[in-house]
């Protein structure tokens, strides 16, 4: 059971990336589509809560989640959906979820108790280190200059996704017993913060599309979320991660390169290799 659990986790992280991309290269507006995730990931979050019986009024779920929600707003929704429009699918996705080592870093310095960090940790810190500073030199073919308003933005996406994943490893530390009173505040907060970002720009109405795409991003993290929370309590921490981390990268990767024809030369090519295995072995406990 828990095996078809992560199969199905690993399929719904998979589906929501060639979805995105395909409104986004439509014109479709990054905020709106956020501002629908926000609010259908809100609303799904505050009926998980009631059915499992959490609080809502719990400071710290209330804290990470706020904190994990304004960086998942301006991150996530905005700026990695903007890059998936302007740069290529596959490193767009692995820039995000190189968030991954912000938990790590924390665990390192915060919750070891003083035992030395281990080797495969240190070596996957490494290593996504390597691929942010190669990623810099990656070109998308034309003229074979690197594209540095892609990386640029999917920079401050990567930093947004440390604290989105950061705020969300500590909530799992502090409050292992609130995951969607956590996700409620985070998928609230989005959806008041682009619900501003929206008025401001006279658009807050979202198309059919960027309303359809919304509502199945936003109810499809909630639902993984829990799944996420039975498989780590049912399988080993250093199976699930990288499976669910890793195999959306390379299924886009693939992607990428085969149906929507985007070239990398050789430094995207091992920005992406070293972010693969830094991942891999970012989640591997000794």
């Amino acid at each position: 059971m828990p095996y078809l659990m992560l199969l199905f986790s690993t399929g719904l992280m998979i589906a929501i990336w060639p979805i995105n991309r395909a409104v986004m290269k439509k014109g479709g507006r990054a905020p709106n589509i956020g501002l629908v995730i926000g609010l259908a990931g809100a609303l799904a979050a505050a009926a998980a809560a009631k059915i499992n019986g959490e609080t809502f009024f719990n400071p710290q779920a209330m804290l990470y989640g706020s904190t994990a929600g304004v960086a998942f707003s301006l991150g996530y929704c905005m700026i990695i959906f903007y890059c998936l429009k302007i740069g290529p699918s596959g490193p767009t996705v692995m820039m995000n979820n190189l968030g991954m080592v912000a938990p790590v870093l924390i665990n390192i310095l915060f919750f070891l108790g003083g035992a030395k960090p281990s080797l495969f940790a240190v070596a996957g810190l490494l290593l996504s280190i390597a691929a942010l500073i190669l990623m810099a030199f990656n070109s998308s073919g034309e003229g074979g200059k690197p594209s540095m308003k892609w990386f640029g933005w999917v920079l401050l996406g990567f930093f947004l996704s440390c604290i989105s994943m950061g705020a969300q490893y500590v909530a799992a530390k502090s409050v292992p017993q609130l995951p969607y009173s956590y996700a409620f505040y985070c998928q609230s907060v989005t959806f008041v913060i682009l619900l501003v970002v929206c008025a401001a720009r006279g658009s807050v109405l979202p198309k059919k599309n960027e309303a359809l795409v919304g509502v199945f991003s936003g109810t499809v993290g909630v639902l993984n979320a829990g799944v996420l929370f039975y498989l780590i309590k049912n399988m080993p921490g250093y199976i699930v991660f990288p499976v669910v981390m890793v195999t959306p990268i390379v299924v886009m990767l693939i992607l990428g390169h085969t149906v929507y024809r985007e070239k990398l030369n050789r430094f995207g090519v091992s920005a992406c290799a070293a972010g693969l295995l830094g991942i891999v072995l970012l989640n591997i406990i000794p």
